[in-house]
């Protein structure tokens, strides 16, 4: 991938990836009040979504990182380059709980159980808080990462 792509690639990821944090935020109250079970579940599908496409885009960039970025971060400050790390893991937490949370709503609309349906939407609240405090966490990071290395010139 040229350094140009890279780039435009980077800028998508960040834009996605705040954009994502914040459709998990936003589901959050939906899923304590869960009142209107359609909207939360388009909510919480559109989260889903958004977070998986952060990761995707996320993935693009790997090689690129190791091959180009990594070594000059980590040799710039051993700290951000671990913070980048970091970083990578609680974002792959955010997407695998953001997924949780749906199927666990998706089963919660076709139980039959009423005492079932209590306990998933319980179950989809805790993985969507989960979820969303990973995603911002990550996203925190990356923020700092990206302006640490761009006053470095990295």
């Amino acid at each position: 991938m040229s350094p140009a792509a890279v780039h435009l690639v980077a800028r998508a990821h960040a834009v996605v990836a705040w954009v994502a944090t914040a459709a998990l935020i936003v589901a959050l109250p939906l899923l304590l009040v869960a009142r209107r079970r359609r909207t939360t579940l388009a909510i919480s599908a559109a989260a889903a979504l958004a977070i998986t496409l952060t990761g995707a885009l996320g993935a693009l960039l790997d090689a690129p990182y190791r091959s180009r970025i990594r070594q000059h971060l980590f040799g710039q400050s051993p700290a951000l380059g671990w913070l980048f790390e970091r970083k990578e893991h609680l974002a792959f937490g955010a997407i695998l709980l953001a997924w949780a949370a749906l199927s666990t709503l998706v089963a919660a609309r076709i139980s039959r159980d009423p005492a079932r349906v209590g306990d998933l939407h319980a179950a989809a609240r805790v993985a969507a808080i989960a979820s969303a405090g990973l995603a911002l966490a990550a996203a925190v990071m990356a923020t700092i990462v990206a302006q640490l290395a761009r006053m470095a010139h990295l």
